[in-house]
């Protein structure tokens, strides 16, 4: 995914996007997940049940939840966040294969916005923004940055525009 912030006197924009061909990519994914099985399925004596059957159903359930999680990924959308210093409003657009779906919000209902650790196995550890909203259940991830320092900048940036004038956090 394409992940940036913009800066500007009238506050702050995070947009992500997942590539019109990532995600044609990721799709076809999760087909061949889907379509793979089925020549098992179909070679398979469903006339009488045995046992081995439960291989089978075993060695299907994979393909399926793995392209359950590629369907997802391929239909995920594309995140519009501005921080409206001018109206002290939150304005979050998200845009997929599915529909357009608008959130605004004041500032007041941000719950958290923190920086999370992310630990690699064999690649270095990497660190997200994690936007909390009040009336929301899971928090918003609003980028992925390789350096630590990085998404604590933009962590104090995020902030300092969501304190209250004159108040410094």
């Amino acid at each position: 995914m394409n992940r940036q912030f913009i800066e500007s006197s009238d506050g702050i924009a995070y947009q992500d996007a997942l590539a019109p061909a990532a995600r044609i990519l990721v799709l076809l994914m999760a087909l061949a997940m889907f379509v793979v099985p089925i020549a098992f399925l179909m070679l398979a004596p469903w006339a009488k049940l045995e046992w081995s059957m439960l291989w089978l159903v075993l060695f299907v359930a994979p393909f399926t939840a793995l392209g359950a999680v590629f369907t997802r990924l391929g239909l995920a959308r594309a995140k519009r966040v501005f921080f409206d210093a001018r109206t002290r409003s939150l304005r979050m657009d998200m845009q997929g294969p599915l529909g357009l779906q608008k959130l605004v919000s004041p500032f007041t209902a941000i719950e958290a916005l923190s920086v999370e650790r992310f630990k690699g196995l064999d690649d270095p550890d990497s660190f997200s923004l994690r936007l909390k909203l009040a009336h929301r259940r899971r928090p918003y991830l609003l980028g992925v940055f390789a350096q630590e320092n990085d998404a604590l900048d933009w962590l104090a940036r995020i902030q300092s525009l969501l304190s209250p004038k004159g108040n410094p956090p």
